[in-house]
């Protein structure tokens, strides 16, 4: 939503009503891909006061990972909220993999 200003395809808004017929909300306020990807991780780090120890991919920092199954900056915008997750690892462990059908532990 960040970069596109448009609500994803199956959003439903508060009073239950369809969100895909609404309109794009104000479109000026769009931001780039690598600045909303920034935001989310350095700058939600940054206004947890973690800075030193989250929100960025680096040797002796924490760290919670998705890998997706398409490089977000390489489709089309529009395209982003259709990326699926193929794994979640979190404090360096597997813990959700797409090929396997249970969580992992």
């Amino acid at each position: 939503v960040a970069v596109t200003r448009q609500p994803l395809q199956d959003d439903r808004r508060m009073d239950g009503a369809d969100a895909g017929a609404v309109a794009a909300f104000n479109y000026e306020e769009a931001i780039p891909l690598d600045h909303a990807v920034r935001f989310y991780t350095q700058g939600s780090a940054r206004a947890n006061f973690r800075e030193r120890d989250v929100g960025v991919l680096r040797a002796g920092m924490a760290a919670d990972v998705i890998v997706l199954d398409a490089d977000p900056f390489e489709v089309a915008a529009h395209e982003i909220s259709q990326c699926s997750v193929v794994r979640t690892m979190c404090g360096g462990v597997t813990v959700w993999d797409s090929s396997k059908a249970e969580p992992q532990h």
